[in-house]
């Protein structure tokens, strides 16, 4: 699991998809609060309620109307921490995703949150 900005980490984890330990160097970095992260059925879940962020669409496709997508077929899917204009971290999940419009296919990136606040942390 990469990180955006700062000096870098890493994110090890172990069965079931369990994260087991967390390295992350940036300067002054301090833990404000915790929260529990979505499910993998939970991540699918949001997916299909367009619960994400489009990114920049690349290429000569003007822009994206998601009510008339043929398909949109996930390719990838990778956890990240990232500021933005922040001096906060957030963790997300970024999908590459090749999307099927009208214009043509088009590959990009969807950023969906990846934690939920409204759950309780799991006990140790």
């Amino acid at each position: 699991m990469a990180v955006s900005g700062g000096d870098g980490g890493s994110v090890w984890f172990g069965e079931h998809g369990n994260v087991y330990r967390i390295s992350i160097s940036w300067r002054n970095l301090e833990r404000v609060k915790s929260a529990q992260t979505y499910s993998n059925k939970d991540l699918i879940r949001l997916f299909h309620e367009g619960k994400w962020k489009q990114g920049p669409v690349p290429g000569q496709i003007s822009g994206v109307d998601w009510k008339t997508v043929k398909s949109v077929v996930v390719k990838s899917a990778r956890a990240y921490y990232c500021a933005g204009n922040s001096d906060l971290l957030y963790p997300f999940i970024a999908y590459t995703a090749s999307v099927e419009t009208e214009e043509g296919t088009v590959d990009m990136e969807l950023d969906s949150p990846m934690i939920d606040e409204s759950l309780p942390l799991p006990s140790k």
